[in-house]
Protein backbone atom coordinates (compact mmCIF):
# COMPACT_ATOMS: atom_id res chain seq x y z
CA UNK A 1 0.00 0.00 0.00
CA UNK A 2 2.89 2.44 -0.05
CA UNK A 3 2.34 3.37 -3.40
CA UNK A 4 -1.25 4.94 -2.50
CA UNK A 5 0.89 7.78 -0.59
CA UNK A 6 -0.07 11.10 -2.07
CA UNK A 7 1.69 13.09 1.19
CA UNK A 8 4.79 12.57 3.28
CA UNK A 9 4.54 10.24 6.18
CA UNK A 10 6.97 9.88 9.17
CA UNK A 11 6.35 7.48 12.19
CA UNK A 12 8.29 6.14 15.45
CA UNK A 13 8.02 4.19 18.45
CA UNK A 14 9.81 3.47 21.51
CA UNK A 15 8.93 0.50 23.75
CA UNK A 16 10.74 -1.10 26.77
CA UNK A 17 9.03 -4.42 27.05
CA UNK A 18 9.41 -6.63 30.12
CA UNK A 19 11.10 -3.68 31.33
CA UNK A 20 14.29 -5.26 29.62
CA UNK A 21 13.84 -5.06 26.02
CA UNK A 22 14.09 -1.96 23.98
CA UNK A 23 12.18 -1.54 20.74
CA UNK A 24 12.67 1.51 18.63
CA UNK A 25 10.90 1.38 15.04
CA UNK A 26 11.84 4.90 12.67
CA UNK A 27 10.38 5.19 9.38
CA UNK A 28 9.09 7.79 6.87
CA UNK A 29 7.67 8.39 3.01
CA UNK A 30 7.76 10.69 0.32
CA UNK A 31 5.80 10.46 -2.75
CA UNK A 32 7.53 11.91 -5.55
CA UNK A 33 5.50 14.01 -8.09
CA UNK A 34 8.09 13.22 -10.86
CA UNK A 35 8.53 9.22 -10.12
CA UNK A 36 4.87 7.21 -10.07
CA UNK A 37 5.69 5.93 -6.77
CA UNK A 38 6.49 6.05 -3.18
CA UNK A 39 10.29 6.17 -1.00
CA UNK A 40 10.12 5.19 2.31
CA UNK A 41 13.28 4.20 4.23
CA UNK A 42 13.02 2.97 8.29
CA UNK A 43 14.74 1.23 10.91
CA UNK A 44 13.78 -1.11 13.47
CA UNK A 45 15.50 -2.09 16.60
CA UNK A 46 15.44 -4.27 19.34
CA UNK A 47 17.82 -5.01 22.14
CA UNK A 48 18.75 -5.66 25.83
CA UNK A 49 21.46 -4.80 27.96
CA UNK A 50 23.48 -5.56 30.84
CA UNK A 51 23.10 -9.19 30.74
CA UNK A 52 25.19 -10.99 33.12
CA UNK A 53 27.74 -12.96 31.51
CA UNK A 54 29.58 -15.94 33.53
CA UNK A 55 32.50 -18.27 32.53
CA UNK A 56 33.04 -21.93 32.60
CA UNK A 57 33.72 -22.55 36.28
CA UNK A 58 31.08 -19.75 37.36
CA UNK A 59 32.52 -16.90 37.73
CA UNK A 60 31.44 -13.37 36.73
CA UNK A 61 32.66 -11.80 32.98
CA UNK A 62 30.99 -8.66 33.69
CA UNK A 63 27.75 -7.41 31.56
CA UNK A 64 26.71 -7.70 27.64
CA UNK A 65 24.14 -6.77 25.13
CA UNK A 66 22.79 -8.03 22.39
CA UNK A 67 20.27 -6.75 20.02
CA UNK A 68 19.45 -7.03 16.09
CA UNK A 69 18.39 -4.28 14.05
CA UNK A 70 17.15 -3.89 10.29
CA UNK A 71 17.20 -0.34 8.10
CA UNK A 72 15.28 -0.86 4.98
CA UNK A 73 14.47 1.11 1.52
CA UNK A 74 11.24 0.91 -0.09
CA UNK A 75 9.66 1.73 -2.78
CA UNK A 76 6.15 1.45 -3.55
CA UNK A 77 3.72 2.18 -6.98
CA UNK A 78 0.07 2.55 -8.52
CA UNK A 79 0.67 -0.01 -11.43
CA UNK A 80 -1.68 1.76 -13.30
CA UNK A 81 0.02 5.11 -12.85
CA UNK A 82 2.99 3.51 -14.99
CA UNK A 83 0.53 2.31 -17.52
CA UNK A 84 2.44 4.90 -20.14
CA UNK A 85 6.07 2.27 -19.69
CA UNK A 86 3.65 -0.73 -19.95
CA UNK A 87 2.38 -0.24 -23.61
CA UNK A 88 2.98 -3.77 -24.80
CA UNK A 89 -0.18 -5.00 -22.07
CA UNK A 90 -2.54 -3.49 -24.40
CA UNK A 91 -6.27 -3.40 -23.60
CA UNK A 92 -5.22 -5.73 -20.33
CA UNK A 93 -3.67 -1.98 -18.87
CA UNK A 94 -6.99 -1.54 -17.51
CA UNK A 95 -6.82 -4.67 -15.03
CA UNK A 96 -3.95 -2.52 -13.57
CA UNK A 97 -6.85 -0.24 -11.65
CA UNK A 98 -6.29 -1.17 -7.99
CA UNK A 99 -2.90 -3.03 -8.45
CA UNK A 100 -0.31 -1.83 -5.95
CA UNK A 101 2.94 -2.91 -6.35
CA UNK A 102 6.07 -2.43 -4.12
CA UNK A 103 9.86 -3.98 -2.51
CA UNK A 104 12.30 -3.49 -0.04
CA UNK A 105 15.81 -3.72 0.08
CA UNK A 106 16.85 -5.04 3.70
CA UNK A 107 20.19 -4.86 5.48
CA UNK A 108 20.62 -7.40 8.71
CA UNK A 109 22.62 -6.36 12.01
CA UNK A 110 23.04 -8.37 15.24
CA UNK A 111 25.24 -8.92 17.77
CA UNK A 112 26.68 -8.25 20.96
CA UNK A 113 29.58 -6.86 23.24
CA UNK A 114 30.94 -8.18 26.09
CA UNK A 115 33.25 -10.70 26.88
CA UNK A 116 33.28 -13.82 24.28
CA UNK A 117 29.82 -12.12 23.03
CA UNK A 118 31.76 -10.32 19.55
CA UNK A 119 31.87 -13.31 17.76
CA UNK A 120 28.15 -14.31 17.13
CA UNK A 121 27.93 -10.60 15.52
CA UNK A 122 26.75 -10.52 11.79
CA UNK A 123 25.22 -8.06 9.44
CA UNK A 124 23.49 -9.68 5.75
CA UNK A 125 20.67 -7.81 3.12
CA UNK A 126 17.56 -9.54 1.97
CA UNK A 127 14.72 -8.29 -0.58
CA UNK A 128 10.77 -8.27 -0.09
CA UNK A 129 8.49 -7.76 -2.75
CA UNK A 130 4.42 -6.58 -2.17
CA UNK A 131 1.12 -6.83 -4.32
CA UNK A 132 -2.00 -5.34 -2.95
CA UNK A 133 -5.41 -5.68 -5.10
CA UNK A 134 -8.69 -3.38 -4.85
CA UNK A 135 -10.81 -3.81 -7.49
CA UNK A 136 -12.16 -0.46 -8.53
CA UNK A 137 -15.78 -2.37 -8.39
CA UNK A 138 -15.80 -3.61 -5.90
CA UNK A 139 -13.74 -1.32 -2.92
CA UNK A 140 -14.88 -3.24 0.51
CA UNK A 141 -12.14 -6.52 -0.72
CA UNK A 142 -9.00 -6.17 -0.98
CA UNK A 143 -6.01 -8.75 -0.95
CA UNK A 144 -2.36 -8.73 -0.50
CA UNK A 145 0.61 -10.57 -0.97
CA UNK A 146 4.03 -10.24 1.04
CA UNK A 147 6.83 -12.36 0.10
CA UNK A 148 9.57 -11.77 2.80
CA UNK A 149 13.56 -12.46 2.40
CA UNK A 150 13.36 -14.22 -1.06
CA UNK A 151 17.03 -13.75 -2.33
CA UNK A 152 18.35 -17.48 -2.08
CA UNK A 153 21.59 -17.84 -0.04
CA UNK A 154 23.62 -18.12 -3.01
CA UNK A 155 22.52 -14.91 -4.07
CA UNK A 156 23.19 -13.39 -1.46
CA UNK A 157 20.60 -13.26 1.38
CA UNK A 158 22.17 -14.14 3.72
CA UNK A 159 23.71 -13.44 7.58
CA UNK A 160 27.66 -13.57 7.47
CA UNK A 161 29.18 -13.62 11.59
CA UNK A 162 32.70 -12.74 12.27
CA UNK A 163 33.67 -16.17 13.37
CA UNK A 164 32.74 -16.77 9.64
CA UNK A 165 29.44 -18.61 9.64
CA UNK A 166 27.28 -17.95 7.00
CA UNK A 167 22.88 -18.29 7.96
CA UNK A 168 20.28 -18.34 5.38
CA UNK A 169 17.61 -15.91 5.81
CA UNK A 170 13.82 -17.64 6.58
CA UNK A 171 11.41 -16.61 3.54
CA UNK A 172 8.25 -16.38 4.78
CA UNK A 173 4.62 -15.61 1.79
CA UNK A 174 1.97 -14.23 3.58
CA UNK A 175 -1.43 -13.79 1.95
CA UNK A 176 -4.29 -11.40 3.65
CA UNK A 177 -8.01 -10.63 2.82
CA UNK A 178 -9.69 -7.55 3.80
CA UNK A 179 -13.36 -7.30 3.68
CA UNK A 180 -15.11 -3.63 4.78
CA UNK A 181 -18.71 -5.25 6.31
CA UNK A 182 -19.13 -1.57 7.23
CA UNK A 183 -18.31 2.00 6.12
CA UNK A 184 -18.79 4.19 3.10
CA UNK A 185 -17.41 1.46 0.38
CA UNK A 186 -18.55 -1.36 2.71
CA UNK A 187 -20.33 -4.69 1.65
CA UNK A 188 -22.91 -4.15 3.49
Amino acid sequence: GLGRLDIPKVTSMYASLFGDVSYVVLGGAYPYKSLPGVLGAGFVSAGVSDIPLYGPGGGSLGAGNYGNSVMFVSYGVDAYKIKENLLFLGDYREYLKGLQVGGSLKYFSQGGSGTGVDEGSGSGIDIDLGLLYTPPQYKFVSGGLNLQNILPKSLGGKIVFKNGIEEGIPSAAKFGLKVDLLGKDSLI
